[in-house]
């Protein structure tokens, strides 16, 4: 407990999850399995372009779908620019990649410190934003993600900046101050973040309409208009004007032509394009076959496939195309470990809710509660919606929660802090013993002990050191060698 408190255990934890993600990244070949080679290859594209406007499909471009109607492309755009450094240097692709990943766990940490500024703003207490953080990167999935090119490591901190920014906007309504920078900085964060990924439309609908309810709910109040020093007006501003500018060529244009902000695929492209886009051609094949059979979509079957699904995908491990993704089963302690912790929190939350209400900031507990609630639903939605065309469970990924699992768990941690204020030592009791679950194989640790020599860099050093991390690493844990657990 003591460790947990000190302030600086943070850094510790960032260091742990970037000590992870490096060794990930330094292991598994390219591509890795959260579709690498999709982010990387359009990163390649737009290092063609200096403008984020592409003027009609690119050569060679249909295997990643209809790339100039897509409007999460900003991460691609963005990285495309020490992509052209890296590749002015050198031609090696596999360089190349590896100092896009160490980039991508650099946006990870700062993911992890945005997370934090947002718990600190909740007043939760040290030891529980410690706990909470701590088991986040012992998800074994996250590791993995960090440690890969993925526009997620970018979706996730713009999240939390987006939270912080309403929180410092609507803080100064109730202090009667109607903060102009804040204001427009959160607008440009809405804007910005839709382009990193389309699922950040729902994030952007709450966190809109908490600004516009506070404005109405204040409006009567002598509020003092709060201007910044002159350069920072008109920077927040122009950057509004760009955003506004680019997220309009994406998504009001979308509107415009194909009557949606998210076009299919085969309504920008041929039939035959989309063929080689293999999320789309996965889908549409599933839909056809779905139309030959009279199976009805159940929603109570669905419901139990989502559950079990995010669960095993937060814990399990797996390789990427080239070995047609290979996929390992959770460790058992870990997994198990993780299923204890969620029934845990959420027994606790539902006793002592009111208590957490009370006890810290309600304004912003809501908003994230709320935030988070909404984007869930909306992911359970779509996947419904995709499990009713197609008749299978497809794109259920537990990485898809991350961006508000470390913020669940704190509420969590709070909740079970006011519940068993009484009983310090069964707290103390309980908590180590979940924690430990995580310890005992969580983390880079599942990939270390499940991967094979097929999955790594084919480097003989790569290959000796993962063998030999893995034979200590065997003796100290459970169910090692039984690779399928819990897969179906």
């Amino acid at each position: 407990m003591k460790l947990l408190r000190h302030p600086r255990f943070f850094w510790v934890i960032c260091g742990f999850l970037a000590l992870q993600a490096l060794w990930i990244a330094l292991s598994n070949r390219y591509p890795m399995a959260f579709d690498e080679d999709f982010h990387f290859g359009i990163i390649k594209i737009y290092s063609h372009h200096l403008s984020p406007f592409l003027y009609g499909q690119p050569a060679g471009a249909d295997s990643f779908g209809p790339v100039a109607r897509d409007p999460s492309y900003l991460y691609h755009y963005l990285m495309s620019f020490p992509y052209r450094l890296i590749a002015a240097i050198t031609n090696s692709q596999s360089i190349q990649v590896i100092f896009l990943r160490l980039i991508n766990i650099a946006l990870f940490v700062g993911d992890l410190w945005l997370i934090r500024r947002v718990m600190l703003r909740i007043a939760a207490p040290i030891t529980a934003i410690n706990a909470s953080l701590l088991v986040f990167v012992l998800i074994p999935v996250v590791p993995m993600l960090a440690g890969q090119i993925n526009y997620d490591n970018l979706f996730i901190g713009v999240i939390a900046a987006a939270i912080l920014l309403t929180e410092r906007f609507i803080y100064g309504l109730e202090k009667r101050r109607f903060d102009v920078l804040a204001l427009l900085l959160l607008a440009a964060a809405v804007l910005l973040g839709s382009l990193v990924k389309y699922a950040f439309l729902p994030i952007a609908l709450v966190l809109g309409l908490s600004v516009v309810w506070n404005l109405i709910r204040y409006w009567r109040r002598s509020t003092k208009l709060l201007l910044p020093a002159r350069p920072l007006l008109i920077g927040g501003a122009l950057l509004v004007v760009i955003a506004s500018g680019i997220f309009s060529q994406r998504y009001l244009v979308n509107v415009a032509r194909y009557g949606t902000p998210l076009p299919d695929c085969a309504k920008v492209l041929t039939i035959k394009q989309c063929s080689r886009y293999g999320p789309w051609n996965r889908d549409y094949n599933l839909k056809l076959a779905k139309a030959d059979s009279d199976k009805d979509a159940s929603l109570t079957e669905f419901t139990g496939k989502w559950f079990y699904g995010m669960w095993m995908r937060l814990y399990f491990t797996l390789d990427g195309p080239r070995s047609d993704f290979q996929t390992r089963g959770p460790l058992p302690v870990p997994a198990l470990g993780g299923i204890a912790i969620a029934a845990t929190g959420l027994l606790v939350v539902v006793i002592g809710g009111r208590k957490l209400l009370r006890a810290y900031d309600r304004r912003l507990v809501a908003t994230v509660v709320l935030v988070a609630g909404a984007y869930i639903a909306v992911l359970f939605l779509d996947n419904f919606a995709a499990f009713r065309r197609t008749g299978q469970p497809v794109a259920i990924n537990g990485r898809y929660l991350l961006p508000f699992l470390p913020y669940l768990g704190l509420l969590a941690i709070m909740a079970g802090r006011e519940v068993l204020h009484s009983k310090t030592r069964l707290a103390y009791v309980l908590a180590g013993l979940l924690l430990f679950s995580q310890l005992y194989g969580g983390g880079a640790m599942t990939f270390i002990l499940r991967s094979e020599d097929g999955w790594y860099w084919q480097n003989r050093a790569v290959v000796d050191t993962n063998h030999a991390i893995k034979i200590v690493f065997r003796r100290l844990t459970p169910g090692y060698n039984n690779t399928i657990e819990f897969l179906r």
